[in-house]
């Protein structure tokens, strides 16, 4: 189900399962960056080793509400650089 959708749609779709299982099985993507948005949504994305990436959503009022808000390649973190002259 979601292995053929995940990287083919551009819009916004939801499940009433958590997709974590199949974002691992068929694309090697594990959570990696959580955290909840001003609008109380729990934010998360797994990302593979090769780099593809999806966006989950979770609203705050609907439970067991996921919705996949995006997908892509190239996914990097970007390393935070220290001031000059000092530490963090």
């Amino acid at each position: 189900m979601l292995s053929s959708i995940t990287h083919a749609q551009p819009q916004l779709f939801c499940l009433k399962e958590n997709p974590a299982d199949e974002l691992e099985r068929d694309h090697d993507e594990y959570l990696r960056i959580q955290a909840i948005t001003d609008g109380g949504f729990l934010f998360s994305i797994y990302v593979s080793e090769k780099g593809t990436y999806s966006i989950v959503l979770m609203p705050p009022d609907v439970p067991d509400l996921y919705c996949v808000g995006g997908s892509g390649i190239a996914f990097s973190l970007i390393e935070k650089k220290n001031k000059v002259g000092g530490a963090d």
